[in-house]
């Protein structure tokens, strides 16, 4: 009897151990299943607020976008951000400023404590975005005008292939790397939705700014004017063009020392200025606290531009 009831009493324990135990499994896999839906509805309430977030501030752009339409500036601008290649709106590049020149603005107000420095230094911030939409589109340019004699090359091959004037841009869209066939296909392009082929070169010419391919492009329209063989004039053009590129390189090889030394030149004062901040405030606090420091930065600050802008002159030579 006792073995029985012992029997009994293990077979009860076990059975009494694995209903708790899958209870306890299905308590873990609801407070598993609540934690989950939890959880994906605060991402999905991020995503919502992100989302809001996100169209409350294009909203704000547009509008900036409709006060700017028609202004002279923002035209100015566009243009410039198409030039750089840079797929960006007018008012996404002005609060880009806004936010570097404010934040540069506020960080140096706390480090510093000297608001009129912290504005100067805001200032220089809010400038940065145009220095470097302006090297974008100076390189851009620089690019499109190495790969030009390439270009007339296909080209002239192209009509002495027997095609089209269009078709030779539509070649050199397809065969040559950007930026040269991305400026050649928007020509493509706006001759397929019926704008005369004269009005998109002109629009290149102006979306590029480039003399090099003004000189192609007039070419092209005196040949659709008066006749000719383009193929022969485009290979004398490429030839033009391939001496001038190697002329230029040689002109920046033999002045690179003194470019460099301008630029060591107005960077030194900078740099020291700012390494004597960091390692001793104090000595260089009367410059900043004192209205003949103020002057003598100034003064100095003047003159490091005159210093610069005259290396410039002498180094930069037009070929």
């Amino acid at each position: 009897m006792i073995g029985l009831a012992v029997l009994f009493l293990g077979v009860f324990g076990l059975a009494f151990y694995i209903v708790s135990l899958r209870g306890n499994q299905a308590v873990q896999r609801n407070f598993d299943a609540l934690v989950a839906r939890r959880a994906s509805e605060e991402r999905t309430q991020k995503r919502v607020r992100s989302l809001l977030q996100r169209r409350a501030m294009e909203a704000m752009l547009a509008q900036v976008d409709d006060r700017l339409e028609g202004q002279a500036f923002a035209q100015e601008l566009e243009q410039r951000l198409r030039q750089a290649d840079l797929d960006w709106r007018v008012s996404e590049f002005l609060a880009l400023v806004v936010a570097a020149g404010v934040g540069s603005f506020l960080l140096l107000v706390v480090l510093t404590g000297n608001p009129l420095f912290a504005l100067l230094f805001g200032v220089g911030a809010g400038a940065v975005p145009f220095v470097y939409v302006n090297q974008r589109r100076t390189g851009r340019r620089g690019k499109l005008e190495l790969q030009l004699p390439d270009c007339l090359a296909l080209m002239s091959n192209a009509l002495r292939a027997g095609y089209s004037l269009l078709q030779a841009m539509d070649a050199v869209s397809r065969e040559l790397p950007s930026p040269i066939a991305q400026e050649f296909g928007q020509v493509v392009a706006e001759s397929g939705v019926n704008i005369p082929l004269e009005q998109a070169l002109e629009s290149m010419v102006q979306r590029v700014k480039s003399q090099d391919l003004d000189l192609v492009v007039t070419a092209v329209l005196v040949h659709r004017q008066v006749g000719g063989n383009l193929a022969e004039v485009l290979d004398r053009i490429g030839d033009t063009i391939r001496e001038r590129i190697k002329i230029h390189g040689q002109v920046r090889v033999l002045t690179a020392q003194g470019r460099m030394s301008g630029w060591i030149i107005t960077l030194l004062p900078i740099g020291l200025g700012i390494g004597f901040w960091f390692m001793d405030p104090g000595y260089m606090q009367t410059l900043v606290s004192t209205a003949l420091g103020w002057l003598l930065l100034i003064v100095g600050a003047v003159f490091l531009i005159i210093g610069a802008l005259m290396v410039r002159a002498i180094t930069q030579v037009e070929v």
